[in-house]
């Protein structure tokens, strides 16, 4: 924050690229285990170019292969991919973050060393702040319980699914001059979804029964609700 205020912003966004966590207890032959992954997060956005999705700052950690989780620990993973939406806006948008579903087959608990799980990574001159991560236990369902900070000793039962979250980068810039063709290819990647696409980049797109071209800029609209958001908002941040 400190070069980016020196530099005239002329400096990434914010990341925290190093997350962990874990289950341990007895598995379904009574013997202990420990399942420990040491996961990415998405990078700040640059003065030139989109922040870097899932990215581990920490020497040969990549995230580990499902098959080989499944195999050797009591777990089921039911996906993995992108964490949508948590890259912040900006004329360059940050990366993004992870999204995890772990099922655990027997009783145990659930560990994890979070950063970024209440403060975001900031955004830089006029960029906005990613999605803090975390982890939310059975999400989607009444009984869902959301797990922040650092914990060691989280009680999960058989059944239980863990969905791990990291946190997404920083911004950089102007999110209302990013350009549309840019918003429209994220939203066919499944990257940012279509509501935040008008949300935070003043971009509105239309389907379009073209198999091949699914989304399409509404450009007069898109046009007139970014000047509506111009005449609105107030001055941007160099840090956000």
């Amino acid at each position: 924050a400190a070069m980016a205020k020196a530099t005239n912003g002329q400096m990434v966004g914010d990341s925290q690229c190093i997350q962990l966590y874990g289950f341990y207890g007895k598995d379904l032959d009574d013997n202990d285990f420990l399942y420990r992954e040491i996961f990415g997060a998405g990078s700040g956005a640059r003065p030139f170019a989109d922040g870097t999705d899932t990215v581990d700052l920490v020497p040969e950690s990549k995230n580990l292969p499902s098959e080989f989780i499944e195999q050797r620990f009591p777990v089921i993973v039911h996906r993995v991919g992108m964490f949508r939406d948590s890259g912040g806006p900006g004329a360059y948008r940050g990366g993004l973050g992870y999204l995890k579903d772990v099922e655990i087959l027997v009783d145990g608990h659930f560990l994890t060393v979070s950063y970024r799980t209440i403060f975001s990574c900031f955004g830089v001159n006029g960029g906005q702040a990613g999605r803090s991560g975390g982890a939310i236990i059975n999400p989607d369902t009444p009984q869902a319980e959301t797990v922040l900070y650092k914990r060691e000793a989280v009680p999960v039962k058989a059944g239980d699914i863990v969905r791990i979250l990291t946190p997404g980068g920083g911004g950089w810039g102007d999110p209302l001059v990013r350009i549309p063709e840019w918003v429209r290819m994220d939203v066919v990647r499944g990257l940012v979804s279509e509501v935040r696409a008008a949300e935070d980049y003043g971009v509105v797109l239309t389907r379009n029964l073209d198999p091949n071209r699914v989304w399409e800029v509404d450009e007069p609209a898109t046009e007139a609700l970014r000047e509506d958001r111009r005449a609105s908002r107030g001055p941007l941040k160099m840090i956000n």
